[in-house]
């Protein structure tokens, strides 16, 4: 078996390497610079659709419970003041916005537990209607 004299060691190809990920990514740049590219563009895909996708149209009466937990706090007080503005406070969810989300936000977590989220609009959980 030859040996390199100095070490004893064989002399095959790769012997004089490096260990390590810094000696890797130097004598792989094309595929360190494609890994980068990839990484980059997977969380760019995964976090710019939720920023996009968060204004959505307005809520209306027929919107179901899950696109109420899905939607941004602002699209739910929007909401609330249609909701008061065309029932009025005398509806039993209450006289005012935190009463009307509270009553909206229970009444679509009943919902949730009964396995009723994604048909349920939020009028009906707001009366009760299951």
């Amino acid at each position: 078996m030859p040996t390199d004299g100095a070490s004893g060691q064989g002399a095959g190809p790769g012997a004089t390497a490096e260990p390590g990920l810094g000696p890797l990514l130097r004598r792989h740049k094309a595929a360190a610079a494609a890994v980068v590219v990839i990484a980059v563009l997977a969380i760019a895909l995964s976090v710019v659709p939720g920023l996009i996708g968060s204004g959505g149209g307005p809520l209306s009466d027929s919107t179901t419970c899950s696109a109420w937990s899905a939607a941004s706090p602002a699209r739910r007080a929007a909401y609330v003041q249609l909701y008061l503005r065309t029932y009025g406070s005398f509806t039993g969810a209450g006289p005012t916005s935190p009463a009307v989300q509270t009553a909206i936000n229970h009444g679509c977590i009943r919902a949730g537990f009964l396995g009723e989220a994604d048909e349920l609009s939020v009028l009906d959980a707001v009366r009760g209607n299951f």
